[in-house]
């Protein structure tokens, strides 16, 4: 069973993962150097954008429509459509799942 901690580094309550942190907190420590305060705190988007990092944002709904288009509309294969949107084989399982049970869902302000 997974044992379940505050996290030094961010004092959420999430699992052990070692020193008394949570994985994320665990790997910022461990790739700053391992500083004997433990983990820096996690850079801002401004932060990373000032040193040149990428910062990007999804609209998950959004995403999911472009994919609908290319496969439903555009009829794409679902890999050709992945490649195009640059996302993983298990995003196209989850916008396939989300897109089958919107369809099963009956519409809103719908007659009982």
């Amino acid at each position: 069973m997974a044992r379940i901690i505050t996290c030094v580094g961010c004092g959420q309550e999430k699992q052990y993962y070692a020193r008394e942190s949570c994985s994320t907190c665990y790997e910022r420590w461990y790739h700053n150097g391992k500083p004997e305060g433990g983990p820096p705190q996690p850079k801002s988007n401004d932060e990373c954008r000032a040193m040149g990092r990428k910062t990007i944002v999804f609209d998950r709904d959004k995403r999911m429509e472009e994919y609908r288009k290319l496969t439903r509309d555009d009829g794409l294969p679902r890999e050709i459509a992945a490649q195009k949107m640059g996302i993983s084989d298990r995003t196209v399982s989850r916008y396939e799942k989300a897109l089958r049970e919107s369809a099963e869902s009956p519409t809103r302000g719908g007659s009982t």
